[in-house]
């Protein structure tokens, strides 16, 4: 039984998401540069032989994706323009390894697994994995493609993924588009620049999307939203119930602003800091007996 996936499909990701797995297989060349770098170690060598390699294997790519395993997953994947794509193509063993190691030490079948900016799977491909239930929201539509077209290979009756925004309000949102990383795309309004566009994408609130998926308590819930994460909790914990609120929250440490602590809003309601990494936080509160 396949992934449930809740897809429309665009013209952004065009013949790519056609062709059967397998039609991008790396030449010899590519596939010793992409074997290269997965080898290279953590650290500053490591990162910067990766850089070298990971720039000629793009220029021979020019624009065409890679089919490759990930994860244990199946995956079409793009070496340029989501940074996220690039770093678990190339260095998936650098890839937020604490983060990893948490869920690898605490994932169990059965497992609630919320990813709200999922990009093309990362984290629900390895939380799926090991076990958890995934339910994995993208809102920008090439992205949500590549996603939905990566599950479809892959084996995962527990994951569910949707085309959707979390946010404030249900309904219409305009999300900022960063064209040479669209993984840092956002609906908070983000600085002006020549590589932003704009569009138009429909959003919910997590509570909608806990309620309309018994989704109820969820154990771990991911914001990877670009400085909406404050936007996002501060309804929540205004109209949820106490008994539909996440055993854990995993939370960008990099897009604080006065709009947006989402530290504040989780360690109001009571939640304790319990792991902070280079990029991420995670916060757990003990419900009441």
């Amino acid at each position: 039984m396949s992934a449930l996936v809740s897809e429309t499909k665009h013209e952004s990701f065009g013949s790519f998401g056609e062709a059967p797995f397998g039609a991008f297989s790396p030449s010899t060349v590519t596939g010793f540069g992409i074997a290269l770098t997965r080898r290279l170690p953590r650290g500053w060598f490591g990162r910067r032989a990766a850089l070298i390699v990971r720039r000629a294997v793009r220029w021979l790519l020019q624009g065409r994706p890679v089919d490759t395993v990930v994860f244990g997953a199946r995956m079409r994947l793009f070496a340029s323009g989501n940074t996220c794509e690039g770093r678990i193509l190339f260095t998936p063993h650098h890839f937020d390894p604490d983060e990893l190691s948490f869920l690898d030490a605490r994932v169990r079948e059965g497992f609630k697994f919320v990813d709200v900016g999922a990009n093309v799977g990362p984290y629900t491909f390895f939380a799926a994995s090991l076990g958890a239930r995934v339910l994995a929201f993208e809102p920008q539509p090439d992205l949500f493609d590549r996603l939905a077209y990566n599950l479809r290979q892959n084996d995962l009756p527990n994951v569910k993924a949707v085309n959707c925004a979390l946010a404030d309000r249900d309904g219409d949102v305009v999300m900022f588009i960063d064209t040479r990383n669209k993984g840092q795309s956002s609906i908070q309004i983000m600085p002006a620049g020549e590589t932003l566009s704009s569009l138009k994408v429909n959003a919910i609130t997590l509570l909608r999307a806990l309620q309309e998926e018994a989704f109820e308590r969820p154990d771990l819930v991911k914001l990877d939203v670009e400085g909406a994460e404050g936007l996002i909790l501060e309804p929540f914990f205004r109209e949820a119930p106490e008994h539909l609120w996440p055993l854990m929250f995993m939370i960008e440490r990099t897009h604080y602003t006065a709009t947006n602590n989402a530290a504040q809003a989780l360690e109001r309601v009571g939640y304790n800091l319990m792991l902070t990494t280079r990029l991420n936080m995670v916060y757990e509160r003990i419900p009441d007996a």
